[in-house]
This record gives C-alpha cells, structure tokens and sequence, in this order.
C-alpha cells in the first residue's frame, strides 16, 4: 500500500539553472549531488531541516543524450504529467518574492473553491508546471 509521495523527478536542459532556481528561489537544500559512470548527473533536493533517509522531495536528472519535451507538452488537454505540487507556508509572501525574481506565476494566489487550500501555479526556468500549496493558514 502507499504511505505518501516520496518525490518527483524531473529531467532537465540546466541543470544549474534549474538547481539556482529550486535552491535559491524556492529554498530547497540539496543533499545529494552525484554523477554517473555514464555522465547522468542526479540532484537530490529537500526542504531545510533535519534530513531523514528518503526524504527528499525533488531529482533533478541530467542525462548526456536527451529528447526535449513537444513545444505544446504543457498543454490542458496533454495526457500524463501535468505538474508537482509543493506544500508552503505562506502563500502570499512567495508570491511577491516569485514575482519581485521574475519567476513566471500563472495568475494570483487562490481557493479553486472552498474548502480548497489557496494554491499558485508557475513555471520553473524550463517550463515545468509546478503548484504550490497553503498549508499554513
């Protein structure tokens, strides 16, 4: 049976990019940084904190020979992947910060409905869709 998520994988083009982007912006820590026989270079990312065995929330994957994603791969009606989601505190102060760095959020802080938590929807440097989550409040 599940227990819960344990991370999310994502392969990226920059990998240093996109490791300033989820350590800096969004303050993840990595754990691990570690490359390949074959050249694949793997980061482990977690939030600050004590770090417990499997408790990372993000792999940043980098591979030597790679196929990009299609231009529309974000598109509603896409099948598969539509995004990870990441729980914070405070939904209103990451929003500034997300929008004073140019990060590209995708409307305002919001409850689909009530009862909902708040949530924000952005795009990291490479255009995966992520979702932050309230939990806070």
């Amino acid at each position: 049976m599940l227990r819960g998520n344990g991370h999310v994988c994502i392969a990226v083009e920059d990998l240093e990019k996109e490791l300033s982007f989820y350590r800096d912006v969004l303050g993840l820590q990595a754990t691990l940084d570690y490359t390949a026989p074959d050249g694949t270079r793997m980061v482990l990312l977690a939030p600050p904190g004590p770090i417990t065995p499997g408790g990372y929330a993000l792999e940043l994957l980098r591979f030597p020979q790679r196929r990009p994603l299609p231009e529309d791969h974000n598109a509603p009606a896409w099948l598969g992947f539509k995004h990870a989601a990441f729980l914070v505190d405070d939904l209103d102060e990451l929003y500034q910060r997300l929008k004073a760095r140019g990060v590209e959020v995708r409307g305002e802080p919001r409850s689909p409905q009530e009862g909902i938590p708040r949530v924000l929807n952005l795009l990291d440097p490479e255009g995966n869709r992520l979702e932050l989550v309230e939990v806070g409040r």
